[in-house]
């Protein structure tokens, strides 16, 4: 069997990607993205779906694991007095067990788009915080590019790499401090 030739493949920011061939349309992405009638199991954080015309071809189950050195970055960071968050976009509403094992001085948000991290930032800009912001990925660019002063780690994407102040050449976060 051949894999089918996709035509207008497209890109839809924080849902996933399509593409059609001459029997329908594949996508693959979130849930809510691909699937036509999604039930309660489909709707698991960190799993991504291909479809086809709606229908369920595969699941893809993903995880990410905390770097080693997030919890004692985070710790020297909120010893020199400053507030740290986490922004993401797995679309998990429960604060994940990694991260409660952090305890973060600041806020945990999930389920944000490009354009909410943004949003986030200038929210805080408004009310007379300075900020400035790490990342490693596609989604993170458009922050990294807004804040007054970004990091990306070497290990990230071209694009939040691209979009930073400054690159951490190592994934060591105690570096930060």
């Amino acid at each position: 069997a051949s894999l089918p030739l996709l035509t207008e493949r497209t890109l839809h920011p924080s849902q996933g990607v399509s593409g059609r061939d001459d029997s329908g349309e594949y996508r693959l992405g979130s849930t809510a993205f691909a699937l036509t009638e999604p039930n309660q199991d489909a709707q698991t954080s960190g799993t991504l779906w291909l479809s086809h015309n709606g229908s369920a071809l595969a699941r893809f189950q993903l995880a990410d694991e905390l770097r080693a050195t997030a919890a004692p970055a985070l710790q020297q960071l909120a010893e020199l007095g400053l507030r740290c968050h986490v922004l993401t976009g797995d679309p998990n509403p429960m604060a994940d067990a990694r991260l409660n094992a952090l305890s973060l001085s600041g806020d945990y948000r999930s389920g944000l788009s490009p354009a909410d991290k943004l949003s986030w930032l200038h929210q805080q800009q408004d009310k007379g915080l300075r900020i400035a912001m790490v990342g490693d990925g596609i989604n993170d660019a458009p922050v990294l590019a807004g804040a007054p002063v970004s990091i990306a780690l070497a290990s990230g994407t071209d694009l939040a790499k691209q979009s930073s102040d400054a690159l951490l050449l190592n994934d060591k976060l105690t570096v930060l401090a």
